[in-house]
């Protein structure tokens, strides 16, 4: 927090120093590639606590195997060096369809410096001697600077807990940051957690991929930080040159506008399963199979779906 806080400092002080397109790093020590990995372990945790949660329960009803594979995780063994034979038949099934349930996430970053600054002069007047005073001079710049960034990626389940290494998670953060929520805990362990229980784990109804629970999810989150920073310098002179005081008045207003919208799609069978493999949207676009394009398709519905409610209709 602290090395946040003087960079912050730094930033609002000075024109130049956070460079000429805004960027997280400016404010943050962390750029949209960390961001994003830090959502994606996250996520991970999120999993594997969701898988162990179904491997206990199995386990406490009669399949010794769940016990096993569930004892092996919480030790952080190599994931394929763990042996998943002996699991029933249902265990497997329900394990099955978390695996190939798919994430997505629609990143926007909006960061927006606003710089004012204004100089006043007081000098002798050069008029007679019985109107002697000072003349105040005055001047002032006003700019600004915005930089929009957005970006699509997508997941499954099994991919990031099969693929994604524990080094790429290692030394992530554990906590909420409440100065600047996109680098911290996003609440993902939550969204996991409530999709899986109502679509998979308490709504199976058999083996042909069907079940009684949602299809699909989106949470749009939106965080907003606004860094302020001033300063008022003055100097008074002798007036020998004629200009008795200068001041200076300066100020720097940063905006960090930051959403995420998270979809989470069941695996799409059937009809659904088609062979396209690239979804395009109005505002997302990207490519894999059918329930990763579900997917996308869920973050960028929800992206409509907010324009349309911030639509104000005039008769």
């Amino acid at each position: 927090m602290r090395k946040l806080s003087l960079t912050v400092v730094a930033c609002a002080f000075s024109l130049q120093a956070c460079g000429i397109r805004p960027l997280p790093q400016d404010v943050t020590r962390f750029n949209t590639s960390d961001i994003i990995r830090h959502i994606r372990c996250e996520t991970r945790e999120a999993v594997r606590n969701q898988l162990l949660a179904w491997l206990d329960d199995r386990g406490k009803y009669g399949d010794p195997a769940a016990a096993r594979v569930a004892s092996d995780i919480r030790a952080r063994k190599d994931v394929r060096k763990i042996i998943y034979d002996g699991l029933k038949p249902d265990t497997v099934y329900a394990i099955s369809l978390f695996a190939q349930t798919a994430i997505a996430y629609g990143f926007t970053f909006d960061m927006t410096v606003a710089n004012n600054s204004s100089v006043n002069l007081n000098v002798f007047s050069v008029l007679p001697a019985a109107n002697k005073g000072t003349l105040g001079l005055g001047g002032g710049v006003n700019v600004s600077r915005n930089n929009i960034r957005t970006l699509a990626i997508a997941d499954t389940f099994g991919s990031l807990y099969a693929d994604v290494s524990n080094a790429y998670c290692d030394n992530e953060l554990k906590d909420a940051n409440y100065l600047y929520p996109i680098t911290g805990k996003i609440g993902m362990e939550e969204q996991i957690s409530d999709f899986i229980d109502n679509s998979i784990f308490n709504n199976l109804v058999g083996k042909d991929g069907a079940t009684s629970g949602q299809e699909y999810e989106a949470d749009s989150l939106d965080f907003e930080t606004v860094i302020t920073g001033s300063a008022n310098p003055k100097i008074v002179l002798d007036g020998g040159n004629g200009l008795t005081d200068a001041s200076f008045l300066g100020s720097t207003t940063r905006t960090d506008k930051h959403k995420v919208v998270i979809g989470l799609s069941l695996p799409v069978t059937g009809k659904g399963s088609g062979e396209v493999k690239e979804f395009v949207g109005k505002f997302i676009s990207g490519t894999g199979n059918a329930t990763i394009r579900r997917a996308f398709r869920v973050v960028d519905q929800a992206k409509q779906n907010e324009l349309l409610s911030k639509t104000i209709i005039l008769e």
